[in-house]
């Protein structure tokens, strides 16, 4: 698996190079042990990034997850970082708007069985499409990527649990291998943009 962390990020964000590897082992599901350096997992207990269900006297905190702020932090840091290209304001601000009008294609409330919202963060999601795009050198209209989403939103119809919340939608990080939805339906524009006159989303809120 490769991983890319821009410190120019990182800086941005105000994190260190040693929280961000500690948060990046326990998002790999490898956690450093805390014991080795206690500054760190303090740290992330305080920002509410990492959560433990049992502690050992002898090596520290067991059972470390990054909750759901930490999981959201972490994914935005790779968006950014795929990133090569600079950002303007401009463009950040252009694709977090369509991101708002994505949201409105899905439904309200929790994924069940999970803690992740539908609709997720419209920055988190708006900083992958751009990533997506200065990535891939993409190029594509507002009308395509909300018909790419209203496919794949009609397509799940039959059975919401497939679903991908909107930013996995856009693109997750899957054991290492990335995965976009968002680019096969893009793709396959033409062939399955008929709606149904019904919204189902509707059905959850």
């Amino acid at each position: 698996m490769k991983v890319t962390i821009d410190t120019k990020v990182l800086k941005q964000e105000e994190v260190s190079v040693g929280l961000m590897c500690f948060l990046l082992s326990v998002y790999l599901k490898n956690p450093i042990m805390a014991k080795e350096d206690l500054a760190v997992f303090t740290e992330a207990c305080e920002k509410g990034f990492i959560k433990y269900t049992r502690y050992d006297m002898e090596s520290g905190p067991q059972e470390i997850e990054l909750t759901r702020i930490g999981g959201n932090f972490i994914e935005g840091i790779l968006a950014k970082s795929l990133t090569k290209a600079e950002i303007t304001e401009k463009e950040r601000e252009k694709y977090r708007n369509l991101a708002k009008k994505m949201q409105e294609l899905y439904p309200e409330g929790i994924k069940p069985g999970t803690h992740e919202k539908w609709k997720s963060s419209f920055t988190i999601c708006g900083d992958r499409l751009l990533s997506l795009v200065k990535r891939f050198n993409l190029s594509f209209s507002e009308e395509d990527a909300i018909q790419a989403c209203k496919n794949y939103v009609n397509a799940c119809k039959s059975d919401p649990t497939t679903m991908r919340v909107l930013m996995y939608f856009i693109w997750k990080n899957d054991n290492g291998e990335f995965k976009s939805d968002f680019l096969t339906y893009l793709e396959n524009l033409g062939q399955n943009d008929k709606t149904t006159d019904k919204d189902w989303t509707t059905e959850t809120r």
